[in-house]
C-alpha cells in the first residue's frame, strides 16, 4: 500500500477510530446503572432497595416512610400557599349549569339572583392634586354585588380617613363630599348616575362596551383575583372642597376657644368644656379591610 494515496488514507482513519476511546456523553453504561438487591431491577434513577420493595417491606413489618410522609406534608403546604390567594373564590359554589337557548325564566332568575349574592373584591388607590399618595396607598373592601357604587365609595371614605388625619395630619375627617369614585389613570366615569349602580349592574356596563379594556383595567394587587369578581378604582380626593368647609369650621373652632374657660356661665355651672369644635363624621362604619 503506497503512502498518500486513498486506500492508505482509508486504512489510517479505521485504524484511529478503532483504537481511539469513545467519548463519554453521559451514555447508560454499567458505572450509571444501579441495581436494586430485592428484585434485581436496575436502572438511573433506582435506589436499593427500590420504592416498591421498600413499601413492601414496611407493609409488612407494619410501618410508615416517614420521609415519604414528610415530602408529602410539604407538598401540602405549597398548596395551601397557592390556594390561600384566591380563598375566597374557592368559597363561591361554582355554576354548574351554563345558562343557554333552553334556558327557562325561573332558572334564570335563580341565576341573576345568585350574581348579586356573589362577592366582589374593589381595589383601589388614593388620589390627590392629580398624583398619587404613597403614605395613604391602596387599599381594598370586600361588597356583594347587589351594594351601590356608592356604598363603595362611603366605605372606602371611611377607610381612608383615619389615615387621612393620621399620616397626613389633617385635623377634620374627610366627608364623602370631598371624594370622587373614578376608573384607575384618572378615566371619569360615563356618567354621573352609574354611581348608584348596583356594582353588578356597573361592571356589566362597561364590560359589555367596546371600550371596556380601558376603563377596566388591572393592577398588580388583582393579578391572583377572577375576571369578573374584582374591580380597580381610584378615590380622588378634591383636597379644595376638604380646605373650604374645614377653614370655615376651623375658624369657629378658634373663636370658640378663645372664649375664657372661667367665665360666669363655668362658674354657674354652665357648658363651656374648653374642647375643639369637630365636624359632623359619618357614622358608618367601613367593611372590614385592612389597607393593603
Amino acid at each position: 500500500m503506497v503512502v498518500g494515496t486513498i486506500e492508505y488514507k482509508a486504512w489510517y482513519i479505521s485504524l484511529v477510530l478503532l483504537v481511539s476511546p469513545m467519548p463519554d456523553h453521559g451514555l447508560h453504561t454499567d458505572k450509571n446503572l444501579t441495581q436494586c438487591k430485592d428484585c434485581s431491577i436496575y436502572g438511573t434513577r433506582v435506589t436499593s432497595p427500590c420504592g416498591t420493595c421498600k413499601a413492601k417491606t414496611l407493609e409488612n413489618e407494619g410501618l410508615v416512610d416517614i420521609d415519604k410522609m414528610a415530602l408529602s406534608d410539604d407538598r401540602a403546604v405549597q398548596m395551601a400557599k397557592r390556594v390561600r390567594k384566591d380563598s375566597f373564590n374557592a368559597s363561591l359554589s361554582p355554576m354548574k349549569n351554563q345558562p343557554g337557548a333552553t334556558t327557562n325564566e325561573k332558572e334564570l332568575d335563580s341565576i341573576r339572583s345568585g350574581l348579586g349574592k356573589a362577592r366582589w373584591t374593589i381595589i383601589y388607590e388614593i388620589r390627590i392634586r392629580g398624583k398619587l399618595s404613597p403614605e395613604l396607598g391602596s387599599a381594598s373592601l370586600t361588597f356583594t354585588g347587589s351594594q351601590t357604587m356608592q356604598e363603595v365609595l362611603r366605605a372606602a371614605v371611611a377607610q381612608i380617613s383615619p389615615r387621612w388625619t393620621g399620616r397626613l395630619s389633617h385635623m377634620f375627617d374627610l366627608h364623602v363630599d370631598d371624594c370622587e369614585l373614578q376608573f384607575c389613570g384618572k378615566k371619569l366615569f360615563k356618567e354621573q348616575s352609574h354611581l348608584f349602580l348596583s356594582i353588578q349592574q356597573f361592571y356589566d356596563t362597561y364590560a359589555k362596551g367596546t371600550d371596556c379594556a380601558y376603563f377596566l383595567t388591572t393592577t398588580k394587587e388583582a393579578t391572583w383575583l377572577t375576571k369578573g369578581t374584582f374591580m380597580c378604582l381610584e378615590v380622588f380626593v378634591n383636597e379644595n372642597k376638604y380646605l373650604t368647609w374645614t377653614s370655615v369650621d376651623n375658624e369657629d373652632s378658634n373663636s370658640f376657644l378663645s372664649l375664657p374657660l372661667w367665665s360666669s356661665k363655668s362658674q354657674a355651672g354652665g357648658a363651656c368644656s374648653g374642647k375643639r369644635m369637630t365636624s359632623e363624621r359619618p357614622s358608618k362604619k367601613p367593611h372590614e379591610s385592612e389597607f393593603l
